[in-house]
Parts: C-alpha cells; sequence; structure tokens
C-alpha cells in the first residue's frame, strides 16, 4: 500500500472516530437517548445544571420561575414551571453549519419532567 493511500485511510478514519465520539454529530434520536440517559427524568434542576456546567455546554438560558417554550407540538405550549437551555455545540456540515441545542423541563418542585433536543441547521 503506497504511503498516500495510508495518510488518506488514516485520516478517514480520524474523521469517523470524531464523529462517533462527538455527540453533537450523531442523529438527534440518538442525542436524545444520550441526554435522556446522563440526565433522566426525576433529575433535580441543580443536579442538571452541575452536569451541564461539568461538559462545558454553554448555557444560554436558565429559570426557576418559567418552562420551555415547546416547538414540537401544534400548537406550541410551555413545559414546566423551571427550565434550562444549553448548546452542546456548533460544527460545519456539508454544506451548512449546524448547532445542537438542549432544553430541559422541570415541575414545580424542580424535578425534571421532560427534555427537547432542538437541532437547526443554518447556511453558509
Amino acid at each position: 500500500m503506497s504511503r498516500t493511500r495510508k495518510v488518506f485511510l488514516a485520516l478517514i478514519s480520524i474523521l469517523i472516530l470524531i464523529t462517533i465520539i462527538n455527540p453533537i454529530r450523531w442523529p438527534r434520536p440518538l442525542i436524545e437517548i444520550y441526554i435522556n440517559t446522563i440526565t433522566p427524568t426525576g433529575t433535580s434542576f441543580e443536579d442538571v445544571m452541575s452536569e451541564v456546567e461539568s461538559r462545558d455546554w454553554a448555557i444560554s438560558h436558565s429559570s426557576q420561575t418559567q418552562g420551555f417554550y415547546d416547538q414540537r407540538a401544534n400548537p406550541n405550549k410551555v413545559v414546566g414551571n423551571m427550565s434550562i437551555r444549553a448548546s452542546l455545540g456548533d460544527y460545519q456540515g456539508f454544506p451548512l453549519k449546524t448547532n445542537v441545542t438542549v432544553f430541559w423541563g422541570f415541575d414545580k418542585s424542580g424535578a425534571l419532567i421532560d427534555t427537547w433536543v432542538w437541532v437547526t441547521r443554518d447556511g453558509l
């Protein structure tokens, strides 16, 4: 096998490995399973905040007096009495840039009742 071919295969292997390791590049249903595994229903508001901070995800909003606006449903609805919104990150796909944001909704006692993984794509 030629040196060029070995280098090419090594680069392809690295790209595949990065995709497998980085959860924001996974399909949305797998990201949902991942999020619900590390922050299962019933997890406290404080524990979700700690988990998000420990993973260096960017918290863009948190409220102990307002749930999140769920746009999955029609009509849209507010989920919970408390909420956290965090960006898991961005990546440049082909050809669109992709962002993965997660919303966590909590009941009045601060227990997690729902999550929403929102994957958005933006033009160049």
